[in-house]
């Protein structure tokens, strides 16, 4: 699976200069992103926190604990 091929944007920490945990992360990501909405935007993990953060500024999450529950997930999202 090519994530490039499946999702329009792919952020990392290290490109962003914040870790996911802060959600300064993810208000810098909407600012990058200024055409699209918090709720237009599906973020995948495995942490709470890192979850959390992303929820807090409006963005619609889901959470997995192994491989399989993101490849269940993507096809629910039929991004698979």
């Amino acid at each position: 699976m090519q994530f490039e091929d499946i999702f329009d944007a792919i952020f990392s920490s290290c490109d962003l200069g914040y870790m996911k945990e802060d959600s300064t992360f993810f208000t810098t990501l909407l600012d990058k992103l200024s055409r699209v909405k918090p709720q237009e935007i599906l973020y995948f993990d495995d942490h709470t926190t890192k979850l959390a953060a992303a929820k807090k500024v409006g963005i619609n999450i889901e959470q997995y604990t192994m491989y399989e529950d993101f490849q269940s997930q993507m096809k629910k999202y039929r991004l698979a």
